[in-house]
Order: structure tokens, then sequence, then C-alpha cells
């Protein structure tokens, strides 16, 4: 069962005898427009929601290479086994963490297209509310995508558009893993072509903005630190670099949902934001 009331939302509705307004397209510049105008916008919480996805990986990484040291005459050897629980218990908090990040940055994300601005606070909360639900959408879409990506390539990029905004539709609309899914197939449904270029363009971004920070993080550890140190160092800063942007491609997934429900469905943006009430 739902934890709250479904979304009610208010739809535009046509003057007596006047005929329905045509459903507008969705645009792919229009989302990677307005996607980096909002993270922009809230670029301070948005990179700290990152920064702790990353947290739990990152310190993995500096206490793996700090028992690596620690191997040789008077140094004891953690062992595989002790590497490997390490590791389980980093990726397992990386990803309750992930569901944490998503929820927030939604939040955030719708807030601002209704003309409002989330605090850190706020998104966290409702972040930690539709933690669970949006865990089982994204493990079913990752399951979906998988599944058809075995079959060929193309089906797994199909399937992955298709069911790209499932987490908002858990997130704003209250709903479970199936129907998060289903609705994902129905509001992406004539609007796929777009969707596709813009999610290409936003990791095109991505990947250029994450190449610049992790160059820059190379020449400061090459400047600041030496040896050893400079190994650990570089690979915590590599993380660091990964997370400053890793909240776009949210933030472009729900600026995409968002966009899709204004034009099919003529919804109201403060209707939308109101469910975080």
């Amino acid at each position: 069962m739902p934890d709250g009331p479904v979304l009610e939302t208010r739809l535009v509705s046509p003057a007596p005898g006047a005929a329905a307004p045509p459903a507008r397209q969705l645009s792919a510049g229009a989302v990677v427009g307005r996607t980096l105008e909002v993270w922009w916008r809230h670029v301070l919480p948005f990179t700290i929601t990152s920064l702790a996805v990353y947290a739990p990986l990152a310190a993995f990484m500096a206490f793996a290479w700090s028992a690596f040291q620690r191997v040789g005459p008077g140094g004891r050897a953690l062992g595989l086994g002790g590497l490997t629980l390490a590791l389980g218990a980093a990726t397992f908090a990386t990803a309750a963490l992930a569901a944490v990040q998503a929820g927030a940055v939604t939040f955030g994300t719708v807030r601002h297209l209704a003309g409002d601005r989330a605090r850190l606070g706020e998104m966290l909360s409702a972040g930690v509310r539709r933690g669970l639900p949006v865990v089982a959408t994204g493990l079913l879409v990752w399951l979906a995508v998988l599944g058809a990506t075995l079959l060929l390539v193309v089906p797994g990029i199909v399937v992955m558009v298709a069911t790209s905004v499932a987490v908002p539709a858990a997130v704003v609309e209250r709903r479970g893993a199936g129907a998060a899914f289903r609705r994902s197939l129905e509001l992406t449904r004539g609007s796929r072509w777009p969707l596709f270029a813009a999610w290409l363009a936003l990791v095109v971004i991505v990947l250029l903005l994450s190449t610049v920070a992790q160059l820059a993080a190379g020449l400061l550890v090459g400047i600041v630190a030496r040896g050893e140190r400079a190994v650990a160092v570089t690979l915590v800063l590599t993380q660091v670099a990964n997370a400053l942007f890793s909240a776009i491609p949210i933030v472009g997934i729900a600026v995409a949902y968002h966009d899709l429900r204004v034009a099919k469905e003529g919804v109201d943006t403060e209707a939308l934001a109101r469910v975080f009430e």
C-alpha cells in the first residue's frame, strides 16, 4: 500500500465548446538546458548528496590502500576475506545512499520547477521517506535493462529510455516498483527519441566535466603530495571528482518526468510539488 496519499493533480481543461489543446512534444534541448540550470541553482546541496553517496567507496579505497601498505615486515595483511567484507559494506552503503539521493534530488528539482527552493534538510527527508520504493524500482529497471541488453544492445537502450522516468514516478506519485515501471512506459511512449538525445547529451557533458575535474585533481596531487601518499590521495580525489557531477543525470530524469506530465497530461507544476508537503 502507498505510504501517503496519491498525488492530486489539476488538469488544464479547455473552455466549454473549445477544442482540447494538442499535446506538446518533449524537447531534448529544453530538457538539457533546464537540467543544467536546475543543477547549477542547487549545486551545493546536490553536490553534498553526491559526496555522501561516494563517501563509502572512497573510504574503502583509502582503507584498502592503507591495508596494502601494511603488508611486509612488521605489517599485517588484511586478507581477501576482510577486503571482501569491507567492499560489500561499502557497496551496500553506497546503494542505500544512492536511493536517498535519487529521492532528494528529485524533490529539489520538482520544487525548483514549481518556483520554490528546497533546503538540504527537506531534500534528505524526502529521499529517506521514499528510499525503499526507489531501491525496488531501480532494481526492477536494472533487471529489465540487463535482460534486454543480453538479447542485443539496441533493445537494452530502448528499455533503458522507456523506463527512465520510473524512479521519479515512484517518488512523486508514491507508486510501487511495478506501477512506477508501467507508468514510465506510458509516459515515455511517443517521446523516446527526444529522451534518448537528451540522455546522450547529458552523458557526454558529465564525462567531459568529470574528466576535467580529474585532470585538475591529478595536477593538484602532483604539487602537494609525493610517493605512496599521492596514490591514496588520487584514489580519493577521483571519487570526489566523479561525485561533483553525478547528480546531473538524476536532475535530467526529474526534469524529463516533469515535462512529460505537463506536456501529455496538462498537470499543474505546483500540484507535482505539493505531493511532498
